[in-house]
């Protein structure tokens, strides 16, 4: 199947603006992902931090001893705090005992397992503040969890966001993006319809001027532009010249020849390879008596 130069420019510039728009597309939306689980994960360390001051501010506030390490009394700040904060909020003594989670109700806290082994819960022990990103054996779902080692040292305050919120942004970037690309897309084909269009239209000119020019017209192509459709009509121009002189010089040659041996005393023959008669002049013609032009 033949396909016109116009053809191969236009889909080859399809192939390139999908490609491009694709590649695009998926490095902002990996960057962008990146980037919102950065500010996610600074957020939730910075709830955890704050829940930590509450906490030890509302305990220095009460009554000395271990009131905040009372099951009751840690339930009742996990879920008010969590309620505020749109979060899950749990509170460990530092054993990894949950003692208050605002997912979880009072009487099912003793069935929770101990979270001694959370790695967030690990790294506060230890350096004061941890992260970490898991699925949730309690709740089943992706979480965020970031834990801060309360001041008395006697327990842990952790904070858990789910990750659905990321993942339901990432679509809606995703579906941006898509938007995005699919009028990028339909500007470039509009683009480069037009561009090839003119091209193409250009280069039919050269064609039929260049037939024309072979079968020995005179007219001659406009140099139009300076770029390389503008230098090839400029090329088919000189070579035109240069051929147009070649074929007069062969004429003018062709004459003289043919003068000479119309003048010549001598008589000339010209034969081919099988011996066939190219060519007699006069003399030739009057020495073997062969009549007739």
């Amino acid at each position: 199947m033949r396909i016109s130069i116009w053809a191969k420019l236009f889909l080859g510039s399809v192939v390139l603006t999908a490609v491009a728009s694709g590649s695009a597309g998926a490095y902002l939306e990996a960057k962008l992902s990146t980037l919102l689980l950065n500010r996610i994960e600074d957020e939730v360390r910075h709830h955890a931090q704050t829940l930590q001051v509450a906490y030890d501010v509302e305990a220095s506030a009460g009554a000395p001893g271990a009131k905040f390490f009372d099951e009751a009394t840690a339930d009742e700040f996990a879920d008010r705090f969590g309620a505020a904060a749109g979060a899950r909020v749990t509170v460990l003594t530092v054993d990894g005992r949950v003692i208050g989670d605002s997912a979880v109700p009072r009487q099912d806290l003793a069935r929770v397992p101990s979270h001694a082994d959370r790695p967030e819960v690990q790294q506060a022990l230890k350096e004061g503040v941890g992260l970490a990103q898991r699925t949730s054996d309690t709740l089943g779902v992706d979480m965020l969890y970031s834990a801060a080692r309360l001041n008395n040292g006697r327990g842990v305050l952790r904070i858990a966001m789910p990750l659905t919120a990321i993942g339901e942004q990432v679509l809606e970037l995703r579906i941006a993006l898509t938007w995005a690309a699919c009028i990028a897309l339909l500007v470039s084909l509009l683009a480069s319809a037009l561009a090839s269009r003119v091209a193409t239209r250009t280069l039919r000119g050269i064609v039929e001027r260049t037939r024309a020019i072979a079968k020995g017209g005179k007219a001659r192509m406009e140099v139009f532009s300076a770029d390389e459709l503008g230098a090839l009509a400029g090329s088919i121009n000189q070579m035109a010249d240069d051929l147009q002189t070649a074929v007069g010089d062969l004429a003018s040659e062709r004459d003289r020849l043919h003068a000479v041996l119309q003048c010549m005393k001598e008589g000339v023959l010209v034969v081919d390879d099988l011996n066939n008669i190219e060519l007699l002049n006069p003399a030739a013609k009057k020495l073997l008596g062969v009549k007739g032009a």
